[in-house]
């Protein structure tokens, strides 16, 4: 293990611990394994300043124990935070209940660690007060976030439960810590955001689980967080719920979902019928603040901000018709909407009419967030109000009028992304929808790079930052996300290929026979007729489809005797599918998956829980997906080739992903069935099939 820029005693401890890691785990050491730890400690311990590198690390390397044992031991000795950020669950799990555990015995220095979860995930007591006092004493104050309903009995019940169990200590809060599974719309009303949250002001503060979570790990050396939870953060500038970045070392595993996820995060929607029901609701909390200031004698100032901000909601209700009738005028004037009721901006160039209307909107929408903001910190002070109705008054309005705040600033970012106001008009993808439930539009803009936002809130100030993945590069070839995820230039790539024998265990069959994927009738016949021959109902299989549409209309027409046993996506919840297809298998029985793409990756079946893989489409872009369109469009702009350039590298991610689901370690087996013809009669096959491992390759007649 070359690691000769790192000082002396570092390289020591890095390598006594890994010894003893392997040691305890029984394990030999592994080439691949070792190459790992020695770049990422060069690059962490780098003269030239806070290192950031990309290593790729194939199925079988023992990519967790090859970030952990550099990155833990070098946090510890530069007294920086370990921040380790992966994009599931699953592997988080796997951290803080196994890889962690096992390092921590391995180590000669105290270690501490722990599982960060965002705010939402835990229980808000003073929302949950809300709910339950309001029911019981008849006042219906919140009534308007659920369009006038009551509570639903079953709601209610659960809310006494949970409220019991937490009051006696036998639930900590935790929303995934219950025992069994709560409705999204249940959840939502007892728990809350930054803008909702009081703070130390609250009378639950004391008893906070969310702020219990927090402190319990402000001495934790190394946190497990996701991807969104660190984005969240570094958008809010960093060392708001997380240590600051300075501060901070971060190792990215499953890093190629880190632009996506920051797209994402950095995207904006509005649609005018939601937004309309929305101000309304808003409209009628604000009347019934009103009623209530005028029993308990309030500051006038209260009042007049309340009148402000009603007078406000309806100028910007109003002028959301306008935004209607300026999307219907291009609605009208284009043949080129397409089938999902969407229309795209060539370029992301929003039309002038349209522009003006957003524009329109602009000055009230931002008035009416900082009125909203001093309406905030008005009820803040009556918080610490001597005065219990003061107190009352601002403990139940603070959680609404901090929601209307975040509704504002979503409508907000989505205004100005239409506006002049927006500086960067040339860097977002933006499209419209019609809304096929209600009236009116819903809009849409996204940003087509982020690696520049990335390198300011990220690369430029973090203390070192690993990225790692089994799918970074194309063939070694670390360009394509180098580039959008705007990495320093002196950020170096290692790809460390899988140590397994892929021509002994596995082959790849691919059909060279098959009719065109275009024409969805043949090729989807084509489909049924091959699952028929070449599924063997005993063992297991997962077969990945491009489109629910394709799933369901081969799935229709299959005439199998298998056929009601199959396990399929959407009709099933994913990870029940999983737990149940392994159960059939440890029975000795047969299991067939139907899955779609969230079952490429993030899914563990080793051994004889897969044994055939088949893949019924490489896995392109749709056409018209808005933001790929709009990026091929600037590639194209600027002289480049964007099937070459974007359509091919991702396609070639996916594919390299979705094969990743047969071999899992050195004792798998089976064979990946190919059904798209392209991989061999295309000119650019050669290049998808030279990106995947190296199979035993078989043409099926």
């Amino acid at each position: 293990m070359s690691t000769s820029s790192v000082p002396q005693a570092l390289r020591q401890s890095i390598q006594s611990s890994y010894s003893a890691l392997l040691e305890q785990q029984g394990f030999s050491a592994r080439g691949g394994q070792k190459l790992m730890i020695a770049v990422i400690a060069r690059s962490l311990t780098s003269i030239e300043g806070a290192g950031v590198s990309l290593i790729e690390a194939g199925t079988g390397v023992g990519k967790s124990f090859g970030y952990l044992v550099p990155s833990v031991n070098i946090a510890l000795e530069t007294n920086k935070k370990l921040i380790i950020s992966t994009a599931t669950a699953a592997l988080q799990d796997q951290l803080v209940s196994s890889d962690l555990p096992s390092l921590k015995k391995a180590l000669d220095t105290p270690f501490s660690y722990g599982l960060v979860k965002g705010r939402r995930r835990y229980l808000c007591q003073a929302n949950l007060d809300k709910c339950l006092h309001g029911a019981s004493s008849g006042m219906q104050e919140l009534d308007y976030f659920e369009g006038g309903q009551a509570l639903s009995r079953e709601a209610l019940k659960l809310f006494d439960t949970l409220n019991n169990a937490r009051v006696s200590d036998q639930w900590d809060g935790d929303r995934d810590h219950w025992p069994e599974e709560i409705d999204d719309r249940d959840w939502h009303l007892i728990t809350s955001d930054r803008h909702g949250c009081m703070g130390g002001r609250c009378q639950f503060f004391n008893d906070c689980s969310f702020y219990e979570a927090r402190e319990a790990i402000e001495d934790l050396d190394a946190l497990v967080v996701n991807h969104d939870l660190l984005l969240a953060d570094l958008m809010l500038g960093g060392g708001v719920i997380l240590p600051a970045p300075e501060d901070s070392i971060y190792v990215l595993d499953e890093a190629h979902h880190l632009a996506d996820k920051t797209r994402n995060h950095l995207s904006a929607r509005m649609g005018t019928s939601a937004t309309s029901g929305a101000l309304a609701e808003i409209i009628k909390g604000l009347e019934k603040a009103l009623e209530q200031l005028d029993v308990i004698n309030v500051s006038k100032t209260l009042s007049g901000i309340l009148l402000e901000l009603k007078e406000l909601a309806e100028r910007l209700l109003s002028g959301l018709g306008e935004l209607d009738l300026a999307a219907e005028d291009i609605i009208d004037q284009t043949a080129s909407f397409g089938s999902d009721q969407s229309f795209r901006f060539e370029y992301g160039l929003v039309p002038e009419a349209l522009k003006l209307a957003f524009e329109n909107n602009w000055p009230v929408s931002r008035k009416l967030k900082l009125s909203l903001e001093q309406l905030s910190h008005e009820i803040e002070k009556l918080a610490d109000s001597d005065n219990a109705a003061e107190k009352d008054f601002a403990q139940l309005w603070f959680g609404p009028v901090g929601e209307w705040l975040a509704r504002l600033e979503s409508w907000l970012a989505l205004i100005a992304r239409y506006s002049e106001a927006d500086k960067d008009n040339n860097y977002f993808a933006r499209w419209m929808r019609k809304n096929t439930r209600a009236k009116g539009v819903d809009f849409f803009a996204a940003p087509i790079e982020v690696g520049p936002q990335l390198g300011e809130i990220l690369w430029h100030r973090a203390a070192g930052a690993v990225l790692t993945s089994a799918t970074l590069s194309i063939r070694g070839d670390f360009s394509s996300i180098h580039r959008s995820l705007g990495l320093p230039d002196n950020a170096e790539g290692e790809s460390i290929a899988s140590p397994f024998d892929y021509a002994r265990i596995a082959k790849l069959e691919l059909c060279k026979n098959a009719p065109n994927p275009r024409n969805d009738t043949e090729y989807e016949a084509y489909i049924v007729e091959l699952l028929g021959e070449v599924i063997e109902p005993d063992k297991a299989t997962l077969v990945l489809f491009s489109s629910v549409k394709q799933l369901e209309q081969v799935q229709e027409s299959l005439e199998s005797e298998w056929k009601h046993e199959v396990l399929v996506q959407g009709v099933i919840p994913r990870m029940e599918i999983v737990r149940r297809h392994k159960a059939k298998i440890d029975k000795g029985q047969g299991s067939i998956i139907f899955g779609l793409r969230s079952f490429a990756e993030g899914i563990d079946l080793p051994g004889d829980y897969c044994t055939h893989l088949i893949i019924t489409r490489i896995p392109f872009a749709v056409p018209d997906d808005p933001i790929e369109a709009t990026i091929s469009e600037r590639i194209t702009a600027d002289g480049g080739n964007s099937f070459r350039q974007l359509s091919l590298p991702n396609a070639a991610i996916g594919l390299i992903q979705s094969v990743g689901r047969l071999i899992r370690s050195e004792n798998d087996h089976g064979t990946v069935t190919i059904v798209d013809p392209r991989l061999v009669n295309s000119g650019y096959g050669k290049y998808l099939l030279s990106s995947l491992p190296p199979f035993e390759v078989v043409l099926r007649g």
